[in-house]
């Protein structure tokens, strides 16, 4: 099964269970809801399922309870690991896609010639930016907006570049 990362417990919070979490998706209050499913992973490694119990915000970051977890010496261990949801609670996109969707995919210029491979996206604040892995090159870095990015063709595995040379 395919998971995909929408938070990071970047520690805990007082002594009743709490942990900290910074989100790492944009639908943050459809992820971090009462009920909703997560499975805690140690790098590759799922380490256990849990269901959120309570949540609220404190200072940019997401606090929550885990059913059956409260005290601090249940979650402690769960200190710099990810939260991850499954492919089945992933919901399809009305315009856009997902960055999993992106990375791997080879960058090709407007004439159909290999630039390289998406091998990581950012978000800067203003945009995604989008890192090119170029063969026997330095990797290069393009804002995803119309003027640099053109076609993404998931099915033929593309994306287009325009203008990539102002980022060599």
């Amino acid at each position: 099964m395919d998971y995909y990362i929408v938070g990071r417990i970047v520690n805990t919070h007082g002594i009743r269970g709490e942990v900290r979490v910074l989100a790492d998706t944009d639908f943050a209050d459809e992820r971090f809801v009462r009920g909703n499913k997560l499975y805690i992973f140690n790098k590759n490694e799922l380490v256990e399922q849990v269901e959120i119990e309570q949540v609220r915000l404190h200072k940019n970051f997401y606090l929550l309870t885990f059913k059956g977890k409260h005290n601090i010496n249940q979650v402690e261990a769960f200190k710099q690991m990810v939260l991850k949801i499954d492919a089945t609670q992933q919901k399809p996109l009305d315009d856009g896609f997902y960055h999993h969707q992106i990375i791997g995919l080879r960058a090709v210029d407007e004439q159909g010639q290999e630039v390289g491979m998406v091998k990581d996206i950012f978000n800067s604040g203003a945009t995604d930016i989008w890192t090119i892995k170029r063969k026997g090159d330095k990797d290069i870095m393009v804002p995803y907006i119309d003027e640099y990015v053109g076609d993404v063709d998931l099915e033929a595995g593309t994306v287009v570049l325009k203008k990539y040379q102002d980022f060599i």
